[in-house]
């Protein structure tokens, strides 16, 4: 998933899955993941622009959000909000549950 400003958003003839990237990428990690894998795709999106990437772990039922060089787990009984997305909040229990 990806959240585009209107002015940075690419023709989807041009857009790959991290050139150009969102202004918020979001990765929901699965078995099939490798943390290799992971790190090269969220080094991508922060080095191509994207404002956030948003690592979602199901089973440990936890988000990880980059900015930049700042990481912050976010844990199932939290509220997840985002600087970028103004009154945005999403409710972890209940994703989760």
């Amino acid at each position: 998933m990806s959240v585009w400003s209107r002015s940075t958003k690419p023709s989807a003839s041009v857009r790959t899955a991290t050139e150009n990237s969102p202004l918020i990428a979001v990765e929901v990690i699965s078995p099939a993941n490798t943390a290799e894998t992971v790190e090269r795709k969220l080094a991508k999106y922060l080095e191509n622009g994207a404002g956030e990437v948003w690592v979602a772990y199901p089973k440990t039922r936890r988000i990880w959000r980059y900015q930049g060089r700042q990481a912050q787990a976010v844990i199932e009984r939290d509220i997840f909000t985002s600087l970028l997305l103004p009154g945005f909040e999403m409710d972890l229990a209940a994703i989760f549950h």
